[in-house]
């Protein structure tokens, strides 16, 4: 299937600008130069990477024995700039414009390589983005569209880009695209269809639902992520909760944290769960009614400040603000429950 590059005759919209979060999808789609077997290894495992630190090690080792059996492959430096992006997660680090420095140098220099390498193409367009440089994201995603037209990878940079220059329908075209294809029959078709899905959901016609458009996606997620990609049901969560969807915030929080214990997992079931307890309280449940909910919040002893700090950091809409007198009132001021769960 050809995605045919479509330009967009919309204005650039300079204030749109990708972050980290929103641009955690790097390509690994073919290139001109076939893979080794080693390089093969080392995209298979950053393809199935969802915070298990074990397989970067690995991949890492296998990129060195890659490097420096040919220093001129370009296949090496693209997965080599990937790894720098998991790497760079994992680290906490928010210097993004420094991180995309390095991540577009590896980039660069697969493409004095191998200029005809549509990866390199799809990927590097992600520097370009974050710099706002949108004629230069666009002309890259073109370059990749000549030399290999089928990489879903680049049907979803295509949707990101009309994105960013305020083209929703276009963009929705691009990631509809994807999602008739289906999860395919590898991880990187897989984190391609579900990074798809969750780009679609937002993207609403007026005569559409936006809670149920997001159940909707939700469920083609929870059904077609990867098994051990808990971050994904972690952000549906808060996007439940964010609509004050207590209820699935709260199951797919208990999803995610059977797939993989984490610390973001635990903190939004703890928000969801007070959540939900101060949505009854003030739909005049008792405080008896509740307390199992209050309870099971409590016992990841977070004190209310803290608790109050993650509401704020998550960023949740104004409507959430009608809760927090009555979220003072249920969150113990101290909490030595567990105060190692609270880092």
């Amino acid at each position: 299937m050809n995605f045919a590059f479509q330009k967009s005759n919309h204005a650039i919209a300079a204030a749109i600008c990708i972050g980290l979060a929103t641009s955690w999808h790097f390509s690994a789609g073919a290139a001109s130069k076939p893979e080794t077997a080693t390089i093969v290894q080392v995209r298979d495992l950053l393809d199935i990477y969802y915070g298990d630190s074990s397989l970067l090690i690995r991949a890492q080792e296998l990129l060195t024995v890659a490097i420096n059996a040919d220093p001129n492959d370009a296949n090496a430096f693209i997965q080599q700039a990937r790894l720098e992006a998991f790497k760079w997660s994992v680290s906490g680090r928010n210097e993004p414009a420094k991180f995309y420095a390095i991540y577009g140098g590896l980039l660069k220099k697969a493409l004095e390589i191998d200029p005809a390498n549509a990866t390199a193409h799809v990927n590097i367009s992600l520097v370009y983005a974050f710099q706002k440089d949108f004629a230069k994201q666009q002309s890259e995603l073109i370059a990749a569209n000549a030399l290999e037209p089928n990489d879903p990878w680049l049907a979803f940079e295509l949707g990101n880009y009309c994105e960013n220059i305020n083209d929703l329908s276009q963009a929705r075209h691009y990631y509809e695209t994807i999602e008739k294809l289906g999860p395919g029959k590898t991880a990187s078709s897989r984190k391609a269809y579900i990074y798809a899905l969750k780009s679609l959901w937002p993207l609403r016609s007026a005569k559409e639902d936006e809670t149920e458009r997001l159940r909707k996606y939700a469920a083609l997620i929870l059904k077609e992520r990867y098994p051990t990609d808990g971050w994904v049901l972690e952000e549906l969560a808060k996007n439940f909760a964010d609509r004050q969807l207590f209820e699935e915030a709260i199951s797919y929080s208990r999803e995610a944290l059977k797939t993989m214990n984490f610390g973001k997992g635990r903190q939004t079931l703890m928000v969801s769960l007070y959540g939900k307890a101060a949505q009854e309280i003030l739909a005049k449940r008792s405080r008896k009614e509740v307390q199992h909910y209050i309870d099971e919040a409590n016992s990841f002893g977070f004190s209310r400040a803290q608790v109050i700090r993650i509401y704020d950091r998550y960023g949740f809409g104004d409507e959430l603000n009608v809760y927090y007198p009555t979220l003072d009132q249920i969150i113990p001021e101290n909490n030595d429950l567990h105060p190692a769960q609270s880092r």
